[in-house]
């Protein structure tokens, strides 16, 4: 908990001084207030206020997420942000010009709402405050991932995961290969018959950098999420296949290594 909160000021103090920093937002309000007075001023700090909000809630929903996986899509808004804003300044520099304060006359509250609320829902500052919230979450995700349901991948910004049930074997020397290989069909053949079981592929170690020398095989099952691993563990046929396999293994049962991994999602099912 204590990495958790280890950063909050720091967030919080970057938050304070985007937020507060002289924008559209802030001339709007004040430009606003001048030439309409205070209770119109108030009616574009709600809608600044609620497209904030907007920004905000799209932000813990994983909206965030989506948008740097389509970059163009980001990129889209931005200048659409951008032209927005462009034109209101060229409106507001024509009116200065022009000399128009006697035209003031009685604009509806809901206009000058709906003014601050499309001037910080265009606004690019508020679109990149929104992609960096991912980046918190990213950077935070090793302090609060045991606590997310485990159907979750925080690194995907909330979004559907599955797990990795990685299984590796300390088989005794005179382990009988026809039997570990029959073993192995079992369980490739329980794909699909327990709900949630996508995938599963098996075979040798490699060892590549002599780490794990006594662990010559091993497995992997693909699952939907943790009630199909809860399934597969309590599965009958998966227990029977387990017995034989922790017959092949040195010391039995102790001779498996397993370890179960929260990924982000794959639709193809493969390991």
């Amino acid at each position: 908990m204590t990495d958790l909160l280890i950063p909050l000021p720091v967030i919080l103090l970057g938050w304070m001084l985007a937020a507060g920093s002289p924008g559209p937002a802030t001339l709007a309000i004040s430009g606003t207030s001048m030439r309409y007075g205070r209770t119109s001023g108030m009616a574009v700090a709600l809608g600044i206020v609620t497209g904030s909000a907007c920004w905000g809630i799209a932000a813990a929903l994983g909206f965030s997420a989506v948008m740097r996986a389509n970059a163009w899509a980001f990129e889209a808004l931005r200048y659409a942000g951008a032209a927005y804003l462009l034109y209101l300044a060229v409106k507001s520099l024509r009116s200065a010009w022009r000399n128009r304060s006697a035209e003031l006359g009685a604009v509806p509250r809901h206009r000058f709402f709906a003014k601050g609320l499309l001037i910080h829902l265009t606004n690019p500052k508020a679109m990149r405050l929104c992609q960096d919230a991912a980046l918190v979450r990213t950077g935070l995700r090793a302090s609060v991932w045991r606590s997310q349901p485990a159907d979750l991948h925080p690194a995907a910004g909330g979004l559907m995961a599955m797990i990795r049930h990685c299984v590796m074997l300390r088989l005794r020397e005179d382990a009988d290969p026809a039997a570990l290989t029959a073993v192995m069909e079992g369980l490739q053949a329980l794909v699909g018959l327990i709900e949630g079981f996508k995938g599963f592929t098996h075979g040798p170690n490699l060892d590549a950098e002599g780490k794990s020398p006594d662990y010559p095989h091993g497995f992997i099952c693909v699952l939907a999420d943790r009630a199909a691993l809860d399934r597969y563990a309590a599965d009958a046929r998966h227990r029977a296949l387990g017995a034989r396999l922790a017959a092949l293994c040195t010391s039995g049962a102790e001779g498996i290594v397993v370890y179960d991994l929260l990924t982000e999602a794959d639709p193809g099912g493969a390991a």
